[in-house]
This record gives C-alpha cells, sequence and structure tokens, in this order.
C-alpha cells in the first residue's frame, strides 16, 4: 500500500517520518508536497489541503490506527473452504463454489497445493501462477486467470517455499470476494483472514475427531461443516457427525463417480448441474459473506 504524506513544513515531515516507523513493512510511506494521483491513502499535514487522513504532529500515532482502520474496510470477503486431512474433497469444493458465487462478484483464488490447477486442466508450468506477481498495480488482475465457470484462479507454483501470505493479502485487496482452497495443512495460513469458512470431511469417525480437533483451534469463526460422501461404503449418519464434530452438518454431499471422471479430465466444473453441483449452489446460497 503506497502512503503519500502531503506537507511542506519540515517540522510536520519530520514528524510524519518518525510515526511511520512503527507502519507495516508492506506499507510504502513517500513525503509530497502535493497529493500524487498513485497513491492509495493521502496524509495530509495542517498545511496541506485536499482529501485525506489529517496528521496531528501532536498525536502522531493516531494516523496509523487511522489508516488501518480504512484499509480493513475497503478488504474484499474471504471464504476459507479447509480440511483436517487431504483427499477429502475440498479443492473440488472450493471450485464449485466459486462457480456458483461467479455471477456476482469477482473471485480470486490462492490454490496452495496446486491441486486447483489440475482439476481445472492447466498445464504446469505452462500458466500464469502467483510466482509471477510483481509490484504493479494490474499484477493481481494479469496473474489471477480467467476460467470458462467465470470466475478468476489465481494459481499456486509447481514449488514454493513462502510467501503464501502475502498472496492472500494481496488477492483480498483485489476482489470483492476471495474463495480460498486451502485444504491441511494451508488451512493454518488461510483461516486468520476467513470471514466464514467452510469444513469438508468423509464421514468418518477419524475424519470427525480431525474436523473437530481443527474446529477447537478457530473458535470464534463461522462455520458451516460439509460431510462429503465421495465413495462408497461407512455407515456414519449426518446426525452422528455431528455428535462427534459438536456442529450441526450444514450439507451433505452425495457420492459423485461422475466427478471422479471429471476430475481426471480436467473438465470439473462441467458437473454443475448435478445432483452434487445442485447440492454446493445451496450451500453458496446459505453461506453469509459480507
Amino acid at each position: 500500500m503506497h502512503v503519500a504524506v502531503v506537507s511542506a513544513d519540515p517540522t510536520t515531515r519530520l514528524e510524519a517520518a518518525r510515526a511511520f516507523d512503527d507502519a507495516p513493512p508492506e506499507w510504502s510511506v513517500t513525503l509530497h508536497t502535493t497529493a500524487p494521483p498513485d497513491a492509495d491513502v493521502v496524509v495530509l499535514g495542517p498545511d496541506a489541503e485536499g482529501d485525506g487522513i489529517p496528521f496531528d504532529p501532536e498525536d502522531p500515532t493516531r494516523v496509523i490506527e487511522e489508516i488501518r482502520a480504512r484499509a480493513a474496510g475497503a478488504r474484499g470477503a474471504v471464504l476459507v473452504v479447509a480440511s483436517a486431512s487431504g483427499g477429502v474433497g475440498a479443492t473440488s469444493l472450493a471450485l464449485h463454489l466459486a462457480a456458483a458465487v461467479a455471477p456476482v462478484c469477482a473471485v480470486g483464488y490462492l490454490d496452495l497445493s496446486n491441486g486447483a490447477g489440475a482439476r481445472l486442466g492447466l498445464t504446469p508450468g505452462e500458466h500464469l501462477s502467483w510466482a509471477d506477481l510483481d509490484e504493479g498495480d494490474d499484477s493481481i488482475a494479469r496473474c489471477a486467470l480467467p476460467v470458462e465457470a467465470g470466475f478468476r484462479a489465481l494459481i499456486a507454483p509447481e514449488r514454493h517455499d513462502e510467501g503464501e501470505d502475502v498472496v492472500l493479502k494481496r488477492a483480498r485487496a483485489a476482489f470483492d470476494l476471495l474463495v480460498v482452497d486451502a485444504p491441511h495443512p494451508a488451512c493454518n495460513l488461510a483461516l486468520p483472514e476467513a470471514d466464514v469458512a467452510v469444513l469438508v470431511l468423509t464421514p468418518s469417525v477419524p475424519q470427525a475427531a480431525r474436523a473437530s480437533a481443527l474446529l477447537e483451534c478457530w473458535p470464534t469463526l463461522d462455520w458451516a461443516v460439509v460431510a462429503n460422501r465421495i465413495g462408497p461404503g461407512g455407515e456414519t449418519t449426518s446426525a452422528q457427525l455431528a455428535d462427534l464434530v459438536g456442529r450441526r452438518v450444514a450439507l451433505e454431499l452425495p457420492c459423485s463417480s461422475g466427478l471422479r471422471d471429471a476430475e481426471d479430465d480436467g473438465r470439473l466444473l462441467s458437473l454443475r448441474w448435478t445432483r452434487y453441483g445442485r447440492a454446493v449452489g445451496r450451500l453458496a446460497g446459505a453461506l453469509v459473506i459480507t
């Protein structure tokens, strides 16, 4: 975020420089006599006129609090699709949720496991990823790939050691709604940014125990628990799962062999109008995302 401090008074400029010593490292703070057109936030000294946040040399730290508050209000909403272990269908559900809400908002994707790229039929190494992001204002829009389902997909690179948290913050600032594919263990990086979260589990006692432990780690989040019957077998009911998890099961997704075939063929979202797709549509309509 580019913060421009506007003042011609040397004392004010010095006090502002001292105040922003405690600013977050991702803020770029520059001093000006007139407001630059590319600034995300303009801070006005007592001698400056125009639209911006006033800087009071008598209370210099207040301006940082004001900028934080405005930035928080400008962020897009974040829906995290999480799981307590891999292989339970979190990525497939995240993609279908993105397709279900795409007509009403822009969607960015943060795929920490690189699973979404394969399911969308993208060839590894032949598409842009968040590793291609730079400091430009249009970088997110360039790297978030448009897909046929009507949303944009911000795909993880084939190899990455760090930087996921920064990517998520940048994507949140760029889109009205961010659907985050974050199966275990990536969910622990994404959940701090979540406004609402969907927890996907298969209907089994061990899965319920893992899910319960994850929920206990994030007790203040607004959760929707989804049981995904991705294969035959297993007679654990939704009521039994709810007792084990400690929360009501919001949705039970039906077993769908066609879904597996579509994943293998890179045409996952062609199944939007199946029983599975209709169930995801109901979930998308029920989620409260603000």
